[in-house]
């Protein structure tokens, strides 16, 4: 018994062991020593290599830079990130090491980033002596060369910023409800012009110094092409923002499939032979029709006859070895697609669209919203300022005078009287004239934020819906559409999928005498 719980207790400190903290961070941990080397030899070199550029005579050019910018101290504060190295390894990381507890797993990996962070910083702090020398001799010898760069896309930018300014302007006239927004951009392109020019000649002018000061040339010349470039994204910005403003668009979804597919496996056999000869085949996807799919959901788990799988188009003899004379078919998988319909409205030209697959999630978001615009973007808004929430037809239109004007109705009311290019908008379900006040209830409320399928608060509550897959009218307008014709055919609420495994008896396995 003792032995026994000897060998138990053994066994459960091995066990215990190979649980211990990934390997990954071991190996990091380990590797710690040698990188904590190298960082300290490369420090060593990069100070012995600016010591003898200190030494030499293109240094004195550098000397008051060197001291401005306190170049020499750097390796000072690269030794003392080398120095909370060391001791973070000695102190924290190697202990975790040794006792190789996995619960110290996350303590280890926070160390290693701390590690890794100061390895960084010896690296960045080593070689900032040497590269800020590097760049000011280059710039000693190139900045006539620089300056004319900065020169030429700065005056690229003078010359094209007027054009854009101006198309600003024009878009804020023609869409007023976007002038703030457009102004405010005008400006950051003003203010950016402004700035790479006052920056340009502050190079120019410590250029033409005979004593310069290279570091207010590089400043100079870093801020122009910052100011240079801002202004060139916000060119960029306003020409995509005035091309958005001009374009109208909207997606009317006139039609809805779901299809549903089965796989077919198939075991097939010699009953003659004495060994083995069972083959196994699965027929590619094929599409079955409501009611076949409801008489696959009524059999279950039942395997398949070879007259039921020819009914539901398959040749019970593809790829069938010869000489097999006995087969059994059986449901391997099986599931669903979807499809849209759409009518594209686009600045006033009116496409219908092939059968576009959606996904179940897109569906199932749209499915209550035949009839309606699940997409619009109208003229005089952003493109991220389009609506994806189902609107009733063209309604997301009105109000906006690029598409019509409201009109007295004659009883102290208004309605909307569209455009010509619009007009159809008003026949839609045998009469689809909008009134201002469902107009107003419909932007104060839903525009945006919920699909509105055309009741109001004063309606009684057995009044159909006016839009959407359930309104009546609806049906009537769209009674020869896929959706309608199969009766809103929808998804099983259960599924044969993977139904194969469970009924296949005498599937792949030796089937013979």
């Amino acid at each position: 018994m003792k032995r026994l719980l000897f060998a138990a207790l053994i066994s459960a400190i091995w066990l215990t062991g190979c649980r211990g903290i990934n390997r990954t961070y071991l190996d990091r941990a380990t590797a710690l020593s040698s990188d904590i080397t190298a960082a300290g030899q490369r420090l060593s070199d990069a100070r012995s290599r600016y010591q003898a550029l200190a030494r030499s005579s293109d240094f004195a050019p550098l000397q008051k830079y060197a001291e401005r910018e306190e170049w020499a101290a750097s390796f000072s504060r690269a030794e003392n990130s080398l120095e909370k190295l060391r001791s973070l390894r000695r102190t924290s990381i190697n202990p975790i090491v040794s006792q190789n507890d996995p619960k110290r797993e996350a303590e280890l990996a926070r160390l290693l980033r701390e590690a890794s962070q100061l390895l960084e910083d010896v690296r960045k702090q080593s070689l900032y002596p040497g590269e800020r020398a590097s760049a000011l001799l280059l710039l000693q010898d190139q900045g006539p060369a620089r300056v004319a760069g900065a020169n030429l896309l700065t005056q690229d930018l003078l010359k094209r910023s007027p054009t854009f300014l101006q198309s600003a302007q024009k878009a804020a006239a023609a869409y007023p409800a976007k002038a703030v927004d457009l102004q405010k951009r005008g400006a950051l392109l003003s203010a950016s012009v402004d700035n790479a020019r006052a920056q340009l000649q502050r190079a120019q002018a410590e250029l033409a110094k005979k004593d310069k000061d290279l570091l207010v040339l590089e400043g100079s010349l870093v801020a122009n092409k910052a100011a240079v470039d801002e202004g060139s994204r916000v060119i960029d910005e306003i020409t995509l923002r005035v091309n958005q403003l001009s374009r109208s668009y909207s997606k009317t979804l006139v039609d809805m499939r779901v299809q549903q597919f089965v796989t077919v496996g198939r075991s097939s056999w010699n009953e003659r032979s004495d060994s083995d000869t069972e083959s196994t085949y699965y027929y590619p996807q094929i599409l079955v029709t409501p009611s076949l799919a409801e008489d696959l959901e009524r059999m279950g788990d039942r395997p398949i006859d070879a007259g039921f799988a020819a009914r539901i188009g398959l040749d019970v003899y593809e790829n069938r070895p010869p000489d097999h004379d006995s087969a059994e078919f059986w449901i391997e998988d099986s599931g669903e697609r979807y499809h849209h319909k759409y009518d594209v409205l686009e600045n006033g030209v009116r496409t219908r669209t092939a059968w576009l697959p959606v996904s179940e999630a897109l569906f199932e978001k749209y499915e209550d919203d035949l009839g309606m615009d699940i997409l619009v973007k109208p003229f005089g808004q952003y493109e991220d300022e389009a609506l994806n929430v189902a609107t009733p037809p063209g309604l997301a239109f009105v109000g906006n005078p690029h598409y019509g004007r409201w009109v007295s109705d004659g009883s102290g009311g208004s309605y909307w009287k569209w455009l010509a290019a619009y007009a159809f908008f008003d026949s839609m379900f045998g009469g689809n004239r909008y009134y201002q006040r469902d107009w107003q209830y419909w932007n104060a409320n839903f525009r945006g934020r919920a699909p509105w399928y055309g009741r109001r608060p004063e309606d009684r509550e057995d009044e159909e819906n006016r839009y959407g897959s359930n309104s009546g009218r609806v049906a009537r307008s769209f009674a020869n559409t896929d959706w309608f014709r199969s009766g809103g055919y929808g998804r099983q609420d259960s599924s044969v999928r993977g139904s194969g495994p469970s009924f296949r008896g005498g599937g792949p396995g030796g089937r013979g005498k």
